[in-house]
């Protein structure tokens, strides 16, 4: 019998000194703000969000620079809001909250007007997003630190 529990207290030790905690460490939303790309998502790729964190504490991105995409050009412009929030839902993953692109025509038809998306920093530069149940530190969406 003691010789079973000591077993599985070493595999346990042996199990938690393997593990690679360094993904689980709290990220400060801080490294949100700054200057980001949009990528892998084919309409949207190249506009630039800048995320700022407003004075009561949340995280707004604006859009400043646009895409050649005709109809980003048509119905987005530069300092439209995009980012509508950014909470914490886990120690290093977060859920971010962008505006539909044409939301004010959906909004008058009491159609949905934001998208959220699961987010991780894959690193200091990239931004994993992903809209199911998938890892977004593997995700191809992904939004791209230029500053």
């Amino acid at each position: 019998m003691k010789q079973k529990f000591l077993t599985s207290i070493l595999l346990l030790g042996i199990l938690f000194s393997s593990c690679n905690t360094e993904k689980f460490k709290k990220i400060p939303t801080e490294n949100f703000i700054g200057l980001w790309e949009i990528q892998g998502r084919e309409m949207f790729n190249g506009i630039q969000i800048k995320i700022e964190k407003t004075e009561d504490n949340n995280f707004k991105g604006r859009v400043v620079k646009l895409n050649n995409n005709k109809y980003v050009k048509m119905l987005v412009e530069l300092d439209d809001l995009w980012v509508t929030e950014i909470k914490r839902s886990s120690n290093f993953q977060f859920i971010l909250t962008e505006k539909i692109i044409g939301s004010d025509i959906f909004s008058l038809y009491g159609l949905k007007t934001t998208k959220t998306f699961n987010v991780q920093f894959i690193n200091n530069k990239k931004i994993g997003l992903d809209d199911g149940n998938k890892d977004p530190s593997k995700s191809k969406m992904i939004y791209k630190r230029i500053e």
